[in-house]
């Protein structure tokens, strides 16, 4: 595997969001699989990608490159947004703020 083809988990922590610490509990659990480059890991593009994807980040997957993974994950259906009828009044209502003088 070439370097090209890892992200070290510094720059994947601040990718996701999220922070070293909890990728490394992570990869203790065997949740993400990484690499051990000297005293630190690094993490295969194609992992990073599947974590990013299945967190809702798919945007920031595609910024990893691969596109066929990013395609694979697009493709899947999203739940519609729920939507409620037009007729419908609101389901609380707001007082009238009273001023003391």
């Amino acid at each position: 595997m070439e370097s090209s083809d890892l992200i070290p988990l510094k720059d994947l922590a601040a990718l996701a969001g999220v922070s070293d610490g909890r990728l490394r509990q992570l990869l203790d659990a065997g949740d993400l699989h990484g690499i051990k480059v000297g005293r630190g890991w690094c993490i295969p593009i194609a992992e990073a990608q599947r974590y990013l994807i299945e967190r809702g980040q798919a945007g920031r997957a595609a910024t990893l490159g691969s596109p066929a993974v990013i395609e694979s994950a697009a493709a899947a259906p999203s739940p519609p947004a729920p939507s409620l009828p037009a007729d419908d009044p609101p389901a609380v209502q707001i007082a009238p703020r009273m001023i003391h003088q």
